[in-house]
Order: C-alpha cells, then sequence, then structure tokens
C-alpha cells in the first residue's frame, strides 16, 4: 500500500558569506584539486559516471555520443581514449555496472545501449520505453539486471541478459529524470520526478506485474531534478529549484535540512568520500551540488553546513566524483568538462597540531622543470612566457570588415552602396564610389535604387558635394544621379525638396566663391607691390655691400702694385667672384655681367668695371697714374626724401579710400581724398615756411652773439700741411 506521509516545512540556515579566505583544512584540501578544461565536446555534458575499479576511468554522455577519459594519463589527460556513436540521436544516464566491466546509456528515441567498457562494443538494446529515457541506473551489487525511467513516466526493472522487463512502475505522473540505487540493498531504490515526489521502490513485491504501488512516497515541493542516496542507505538527498534537502527514509521520509544556498536551478548531486582510503578517515562523506548558476558546492550532512564554494564560468548540468578521491569532473551546458585531480602529496612522518580529521596539509612537491627532450614541453599551453633564445610566432590578428566591405566582397553592389549611405561617413561613402567607378557598376546601382534609397543618396549630396576633398568626385557624379533619375524626381514632391535643398547650397557655394575670387583680386596687387618692395630693398642692401668689398680688394691691390710686388690673383676669393658675376646693378633688372677677361681683368688692375651701374662708376687708378679719390653715391638724401613723401602720400591717399563707404564711387573717393591730403599738405608747408623765416630773422638780429672762430695766423696752412702728410701715407 502506498504511504502518503506528511512533509515539515523547516526554515533554511542561511549564513552570510564571510568576506575573509577559508584557510580551514578541507578548504585547503578541495583547493588542491588542478583544474583542466576539456573542451571540443559537442552539445550538453548530460551527466559522468566513474567506473568503480581501477584506474578509474569515467564516461560523459554528450550530443550523440558516449566518451570515455583516462585521469591519469602521464600525457593526454584532457583528451578522450575512446568514443562511441552508436547513437541515432541524444544520449543521457552513463552508468557502470558494479565490476566496472559494462556500462549503459539512455537516449532520446527510448532505447537503452548497454557497452563493453573495454572494447566499446554494443552488447545489448533495451526497447521498451516510448519517450526518451533519461535515467538508467545499475544497482550497487547485482550485475544482471538494471533500472530505467523515462519521459512516459514509467519506471522499468530490466534483465540485461535477456533484453526483456522484469517489472513496471506507474506510480509517477510526469516525466522521470533522476533515480538511485540503494547502497546496501539491491532491491531498494529511489526515483524523482517532476510531479514534484520521490517514490522508493521495492522490486520484492512486483515482479513480473505491473506495480502501482511505491514503498514510500515524499514531496519535494518542486520538479525533481537528481535524487541519491547517501552511503549509510537510511538517507538521502533531493535536488529541485533552487534547493537541496536531506530526507530521513528510515525515519519515515522526515525532511532533515534544507539548504537554498544556490541562486538557479540546481542540476546534479554526488556523493564524494575524501581523506584516506582506510582507516577512521575513510568514512567521511560530502555531499557535492552544481547548479546553473555556475557554483560547485560541498555539503557537509554530518554538521549542516556548507564548506567549500567554487565559482565556474558556464551552467553547471552534471557531476561526478572518482571512488580514490582523486578525481573530480564537472560537466557544463556549452559542451565543457572541467577536470580537476588531486595534486600529489608527499606521506610526512609528523602530523601538525589542529589537523582536521582526514585533513592533512602538507608541503607541494616542486615541480619538475620542463625540457625540449620532454614530450610536455612541446604541449605548454598559451600562458607560458617565452625565454632567452626562443622565436615568438605572434598569431595575425584577424580584421573586422564593414558591412560595406563584406557586402563589396560577395559582389553585392547596390547593397554595399545603400549600407554606406546609411552608415553616414563621408570617407567610406566616397571610397565605395570609387570602388563601384573602378568595377563600372555605379550607373546600374544608382538606376537600381528606389525612392526611400535615392532620397538617402540625394541628402549625401547635398551635405558633401561643395566640400573641396569630395568635390572633383561628387559634382559631377551629382549631375550625373540628376540626369538619370529626372522622371522619377518630378513625380516624388519628397525628392523635390531635396533637389531644392541641393540647389540652395550650391548656389549659396557659388555666391561664397565669387567673394573669395573679389577678395583676391584687391589682395593680390597689394602682395605684388609688397613682394617687389622687399626685393628691391634686398638688392640694395647687397649691392652697397658688394660695392664696399671691392672697393677694400682694389686698395689692397693698389698698395701691392705701388710696394713692387707682382700681381697675385689668388688674393680675390672664387666665392667673391661668383657673387660678382651674378649680381645686376643695372636698375635691379635682371640682366647679368658676363663673364669676361677683357671687362673684369686687366694689366694694370685686378678689377675695371665698365657696365653702366645705377651706382656712380667706380673710378680705380692704375700703377703710373696719380691717386684720385672716388664717391660712391646710389642717391642724393633730397631724391630719398622726396621719394619716401612721394609713397607715404600714396598709402595715406589709400587708406583714406578705403575708409569712404562703398556708396561712394571709388574714383570720386580717391580725387576727394587727395584733394584734401594736398590742402593739408600745403597748409603744413606754409606753417613750416612762416616758422623758418622767422627762425632766420632771429639768427640775423642775434650775429653778433654767435660762436667766435680762431683767427690765428697758420691754423688753415697747419690744417692743409696735416692732410698732405695723411695722403702721402695712404698713397
Amino acid at each position: 500500500m502506498e504511504a502518503e506521509l506528511e512533509t515539515f516545512p523547516t526554515n533554511p540556515r542561511l549564513k552570510p558569506t564571510s568576506k575573509k579566505p577559508n584557510k580551514s583544512p578541507e578548504s585547503k584540501y578541495w583547493k588542491s584539486f588542478k583544474t583542466k578544461e576539456i573542451s571540443g565536446l559537442i552539445s550538453s555534458v548530460t551527466s559522468i559516471d566513474f567506473s568503480p575499479k581501477s584506474p578509474h576511468h569515467f564516461a560523459a554522455t554528450h550530443s550523440a555520443s558516449l566518451s570515455f577519459f583516462n585521469p591519469h594519463h602521464p600525457f593526454t589527460p584532457h583528451e578522450p581514449i575512446s568514443k562511441t556513436h552508436s547513437f541515432k540521436d541524444l544520449s543521457f544516464s552513463a552508468s557502470f555496472r558494479s565490476d566496472g566491466k559494462l556500462i549503459a546509456a539512455g537516449s532520446q528515441s527510448g532505447v537503452i545501449h548497454v557497452f563493453e567498457a573495454k572494447t566499446r562494443n554494443q552488447l545489448r538494446q533495451l526497447k521498451g520505453h516510448q519517450r526518451p529515457v533519461r535515467l538508467v541506473q545499475y544497482p550497487t551489487i547485482d550485475r544482471l539486471h538494471l533500472f530505467s525511467g523515462g519521459d512516459d513516466s514509467i519506471v522499468k526493472y530490466w534483465d540485461v541478459s535477456t533484453e526483456t522487463t522484469l517489472s513496471n512502475f506507474l506510480g509517477h505522473k510526469d516525466y522521470v529524470r533522476c533515480g538511485s540505487a540503494s547502497p546496501v540493498d539491491d532491491n531498494l531504490f529511489v526515483t524523482g520526478s517532476y510531479d514534484h515526489t520521490i517514490r522508493v521502490w521495492d522490486i520484492r513485491g512486483g515482479i513480473g506485474s505491473n506495480n502501482n504501488n511505491s514503498a514510500m512516497l515524499i514531496n519535494h515541493g518542486k520538479p525533481v531534478e537528481d535524487v541519491t542516496f547517501l552511503p549509510s542507505g537510511g538517507m538521502i538527498a533531493t535536488a529541485g529549484g533552487n534547493v537541496v534537502k536531506i530526507w530521513d527514509v528510515i525515519g519515515g521520509g522526515k525532511c532533515v535540512y534544507s539548504m537554498e544556498t544556490h541562486n538557479k536551478t540546481v542540476t546534479s548531486l554526488c556523493i564524494g568520500k575524501i581523506g584516506r582510503d582506510s582507516g577512521e578517515e575513510s568514512n567521511q562523506y560530502r555531499l557535492m551540488s552544481v547548479s546553473l548558476d555556475g557554483y560547485l558546492k560541498v555539503f557537509d550532512y554530518s554538521k549542516m553546513k556548507i564548506t567549500f564554494s567554487m565559482r565556474f564560468p558556464a551552467p553547471l548540468v552534471s557531476v561526478g566524483f572518482s571512488p580514490d578521491s582523486s578525481t573530480r569532473a564537472i560537466g557544463t551546458s556549452n559542451g565543457i568538462i572541467y577536470m580537476s585531480k588531486r595534486k600529489k602529496e608527499k606521506v610526512e612522518e609528523e602530523r601538525k597540531d589542529g589537523d582536521f580529521l582526514g585533513f592533512f596539509y602538507r608541503e607541494e612537491p616542486r615541480k619538475r622543470v620542463l625540457k625540449p627532450s620532454f614530450f610536455r614541453y612541446f604541449h605548454r599551453g598559451q600562458s607560458e612566457k617565452p625565454k632567452g633564445g626562443e622565436h615568438l610566432i605572434l598569431r595575425p590578428k584577424r580584421v573586422k570588415l564593414a558591412e560595406h566591405d563584406k557586402l563589396l566582397k560577395k559582389f553585392r553592389h547596390k547593397d554595399a552602396f545603400v549600407a554606406v549611405l546609411q552608415k553616414k561617413n563621408p570617407d567610406n561613402s566616397v571610397a565605395v564610389i570609387e570602388e563601384l567607378v573602378a568595377r563600372k557598376k555605379l550607373v546600374r546601382c544608382v538606376s537600381n535604387l528606389d525612392a526611400q534609397e535615392l532620397e538617402q543618396l540625394l541628402v549625401f549630396l547635398q551635405k558633401y558635394t561643395t566640400l573641396p576633398r569630395y568635390a572633383g568626385l561628387l559634382m559631377p557624379f551629382a549631375n550625373k544621379v540628376i540626369q538619370m533619375r529626372a522622371e522619377d524626381i518630378r513625380a516624388s514632391d519628397v525628392l523635390k525638396v531635396q533637389i531644392r535643398n541641393l540647389k540652395r547650397t550650391i548656389q549659396e557655394e557659388l555666391r561664397i566663391q565669387q567673394s573669395l575670387l573679389e577678395l583676391q583680386g584687391v589682395i593680390s596687387p597689394l602682395m605684388r607691390i609688397a613682394g617687389r618692395r622687399r626685393n628691391e630693398e634686398y638688392r640694395r642692401v647687397e649691392a652697397e655691400k658688394l660695392v664696399l668689398l671691392l672697393c677694400k680688394y682694389e686698395y689692397n691691390n693698389c698698395c701691392t702694385a705701388v710696394d713692387g710686388g707682382p700681381f697675385n690673383s689668388n688674393v680675390w676669393p672664387s666665392s667673391h667672384l661668383t657673387s660678382l658675376y651674378n649680381f645686376n646693378f643695372d636698375s635691379f633688372k635682371t640682366q647679368r655681367l658676363s663673364r669676361t677677361h677683357s671687362q673684369i681683368l686687366s694689366s694694370n688692375s685686378c678689377l675695371r668695371l665698365t657696365s653702366k651701374f645705377l651706382l656712380p662708376k667706380l673710378q680705380i687708378c692704375s700703377r703710373n697714374s696719380h691717386p684720385v679719390p672716388f664717391i660712391l653715391a646710389a642717391q642724393s638724401n633730397i631724391f630719398r626724401v622726396i621719394q619716401t613723401v612721394i609713397k607715404m602720400g600714396k598709402d595715406g591717399v589709400k587708406a583714406g579710400t578705403n575708409l569712404v563707404p562703398d556708396a561712394v564711387p571709388k574714383l570720386v573717393a580717391r580725387l576727394s581724398v587727395t584733394v584734401v591730403a594736398t590742402a593739408l599738405s600745403f597748409c603744413a608747408s606754409i606753417i613750416l615756411g612762416f616758422m623758418g623765416f622767422v627762425y632766420f630773422i632771429y639768427l640775423a638780429l642775434n650775429k653778433d652773439e654767435g660762436p667766435k672762430v680762431d683767427d690765428k695766423p697758420g691754423s688753415t696752412d697747419e690744417a692743409i700741411e696735416e692732410a698732405r702728410k695723411i695722403m702721402d701715407k695712404y698713397k
């Protein structure tokens, strides 16, 4: 008879997480597991089961495969040693037999496959379920039978050798997704369903018939994802929603503890033994739970508390722990297995004080140095830093192409043109237009544009056609677009508005260009005059410097000839001669002095300049002639003053003309300013003349009071004699 039992609500014990790192012996024990990632599997890893016999290989179901791994492989423990592909669809719930020689797994089609663990050959196919089989489990000791559960809500008990069903258990009303065999009695097993119930079945009362009555019924309160017996056989742990509950089966199905430390659905449970293989420490067991929130929780059900927690970067759906307590495997929903293997420890002679029962803190062994002669040397990870003498090969960075570049590579020219117009990047748009011109596809793209796309094109032309950097290409392109799509533009009011905006933009640009040309016409003469003045001033200064240099060297040559020394042509530097050849003295025009021996060098003088200069002619005496003083003058002071006054007058008239409003004609304004300036100059001249006349009258009236001159006899003769001595000295 089915036993309906009441459940007693219990409050979960929620404790805040400590901010300080947990340095307990158990925390150090779990942290001693070194995790490696096994990737490359397809789809979610639905189940993981370890072989009960050494070397404790583990099997994982994923997609339509069943893969076997050897965690103790010396070189490649992360690579599968073999795979079976006998499934036609998804595989679920791998389970090893107690001797480790057979393994069974369910499938999406409802068929249970039985394989030989060593050769991976398929031995049996158990067909009886009409829906997917998510539960396949061997009893703890029995080697001839197994039980299964599926989405058809039926739990079946099988005879593997004959491939027949011994009994059907029909108590569940929804999917049966989990189950566990009793570790102390092969006649008992427990199953969990999405109808929120956990049922304990006893096969001794239902062999050969349909059994609707379970030995015990427990309500979890949420769809049950996993259930497992604790090692004592008198308690079970169930997972449903984000809650893990401990039930006392011997005590009538009472809920002992409820744990709600996960944030999302708990997907799998596992019992793991910790400590040594024998002795008092071997009785320490922990309940491990994984959830879709990515957390692994280790629960000490003897003290009812969480002893360790670890976060993984993906949702977790399955977990397994090896019987020798050396390996832990966790499957994720994205096809990755995180295999954690405990580091090797050296046996210590003495235990440290304060050690926890079954946990010993041992010093980690030194890592073995990898050498090029080792196989593992060539399988180092990307985190390995290069050492001296090693050649580092960098992976080329992948160039991320824009959308229009991808479309151009696929020869979808119109789509690329529309895509780049939508991005509103003028540089990319112009580049795509140039590419389409090179491919001779631009005209076809424009002709195939619809009204909305043509509007985008006209908006683009309105914004960027008048820019100087794009005008050379976009001006003729805009003209071509208007010619090709004239009929469409006339038929659409929206396109007419865009054409009017384009016309307004071009008219504004033409007005700006006209203003700039007018401004250029005003500035160009001023710049030309300023440049001419600077050129004349520079040439005048250079001419004066060169004439002084010529005079100096001519004087030295004359002195050498008077003293009787021969003429040395090397006295004149070649750089100065070159400057003389290329310099123009004739009204500062571009005529050059011809380089002839008759005009420059003679028998009596090193230089004899005979060209017509703006400066006065330079007369140099010969060897037998009398010395004649020479005069250097470019312009008289009076002429310079007059020229400066005229220039100042012109500049003043021009400045005054610019101050006159534009409404007055330029000629009238210039004449008016000239008349005013002349009148002011005339008045100033009269005032200056009157002041000078007054000054001369003052001098005439006070001539007797002026400075006295020394009229001693012989003063004039002495001055003349002194001048003659100076001239004789410098002949």
